[in-house]
């Protein structure tokens, strides 16, 4: 076997004895052999060739069929590939994919005519329990590869993020996914996913948050500016004023430094209302509404009581529905401002009732209308024993109409019927108990009785005996 006895530049290796040269790349991933036209010899045999290699250091990737086309073919006096190395291939990092906006930026939205709404600042991303927060996708593993020489390159490893789960958060089985475990608010804070069930803004509802929407309890550490909305999913609470702004709530409000309504702001609970004054706003509760100081030129609309009891507690103006009572240390002024009262009656059957009322009015006039223009056809086609066809279209379309509109007239009436027997069942006591003094001026309506104050009168009880208003003395305890 001939042997090595010099590398050019290139990594051509010449061989003494065989006519045989051989190029290695500088990468080492090929080598190339040359067969040289022998001078009265032979050519080297398939063995020969695959020593040489070998003793000349290529050992991987070896192309048999490529040494045996040449010997068979007679390629001589040009380099062809015999060897071939395998690249290494590197390795895909895994990542976090996030089912929400983990970089929210604060941007406001630019409605379909082109206005820009800065209120609107989706600054609340909401989640419900069990809901999908993150998938990591596993990196790609890595290979290896290898010179024709047998050298190992290696590949690059790839990266395996840990899941960042953070508080009320939790792992599926496999660890693969993130889930929410509570309702809530998901943010992405300190290299975690964390969910808070409460909501805590550290400052005004104004421009550099936008309105607010949230599953759960909201906390506002400022003020509601003028048309912010506040919408919670729990209680509500605001540390300051309300200003002009909207509140609404599935359960509890709670405003600490009340209420300047501008004559637009809606505080809405299901629960009940607790504040300390309320300026031209309205005010609707579930529950009870309850005011440490002044209820001025307000609508309140209470399924339970209404209070304003303080040293300082006066309901002067607008108008108060409550289901129960009406408990206040003044009512109306010595001014003589109108001011209105109504206990006894929910208000939400009261309002659904009138408005069934109104639908049913409207159906009934559309029903004589068109009761009328179907008469009239009627008595056309019998006078005339036949009439237009242009005409007896219209007479079918006004008597299918007729049919509808009697059906809904007949479930409005049912729907009426059934308020009518609730407001009956749930008909409170209802009473309005004045610790101070009631000023002329007020009306007031207890279960569907009025009176109106004509004379001022101090420490008083109004309640319905019969179908009349009385008035008491108030007896406390």
């Amino acid at each position: 076997m001939g042997s090595v006895i010099r590398k050019d530049k290139w990594g051509v290796n010449l061989l003494s004895e065989l006519p045989l040269e051989l190029k290695i790349s500088e990468d080492g991933m090929e080598a190339y052999l040359k067969i040289n036209p022998p001078s009265g010899g032979r050519l080297p045999t398939f063995e020969e060739i695959i020593s040489f290699l070998t003793e000349a250091g290529v050992v991987f990737g070896i192309d048999e069929n490529a040494i045996k086309d040449a010997l068979e073919n007679n390629r001589v006096g040009e380099f062809f590939l015999v060897a071939q190395g395998e690249k290494p291939e590197d390795g895909i990092d895994g990542y976090i994919d996030y089912k929400f906006d983990k970089d929210k930026d604060l941007k406001p939205v630019v409605l379909e005519d082109g206005r820009v709404d800065y209120k609107n600042l989706e600054s609340v991303e909401n989640v419900v329990k069990g809901q999908l927060l993150a998938v990591k996708v596993p990196p790609k593993p890595e290979k290896d590869g290898k010179t024709v020489t047998g050298k190992v390159v290696k590949a690059y490893k790839p990266k395996d993020p840990k899941m960042p789960a953070g508080k009320n958060t939790y792992l599926s089985e496999d660890g693969m996914k993130l889930f929410a475990a509570c309702d809530g608010h998901v943010v992405y804070e300190n290299g975690k996913v964390v969910v808070h069930p409460v909501f805590t803004r550290r400052g005004d509802v104004d421009y550099s948050i936008g309105n607010i929407e949230f599953v759960g309890d909201v906390i506002i550490m400022g003020s509601v500016l003028p048309d912010f909305k506040v919408k919670a999913g729990g209680n509500l609470e605001v540390y300051k004023l309300v200003e002009g702004g909207f509140l609404e709530a599935e359960g509890n409000i709670i405003i600490r430094g009340g209420v300047f309504g501008r004559g637009k702001s809606v505080v809405k609970a299901k629960g009940d209302i607790f504040l300390e004054f309320a300026d031209q706003a309205t005010l609707e509760a579930g529950g009870n509404v309850v005011s440490d100081e002044s209820i001025i030129n307000c609508k309140v609309v209470a399924g339970g009581s209404v209070i304003a009891k303080g040293r300082k507690g006066v309901i002067v103006g607008g108008e108060v529905y409550a289901g129960d009572v009406v408990d206040v240390t003044h009512l109306g002024s010595d001014l003589g401002v109108r001011t209105y009262v109504e206990v006894g009656i929910d208000p939400a059957l009261k309002e659904e009732y009138a408005q069934v009322n109104n639908e049913l009015a409207d159906i009934q006039r559309k029903l004589k209308e068109l009761t009328k223009g179907v008469e009239l056809l009627k008595t056309m086609e019998e006078k005339m024993g036949s009439i237009p066809e242009e005409e007896r279209e219209l007479y079918l379309r006004m008597t299918r109409a007729l049919f509808q509109l009697r059906g809904q007239a007949e479930r409005l009436k049912k729907r009426k019927e059934e308020l009518e027997e609730r407001m009956e069942k749930v008909k409170r006591e209802g009473k309005i108990i004045v610790r101070g003094i009631v000023y002329p001026g007020v009306r007031i309506t207890i279960r569907g009785v009025k009176f109106a104050v004509k004379e001022a009168l101090r420490e008083v009880v109004f309640y319905r005996e019969g179908a009349e208003v009385k008035v008491g003395a108030l007896r406390e305890g």
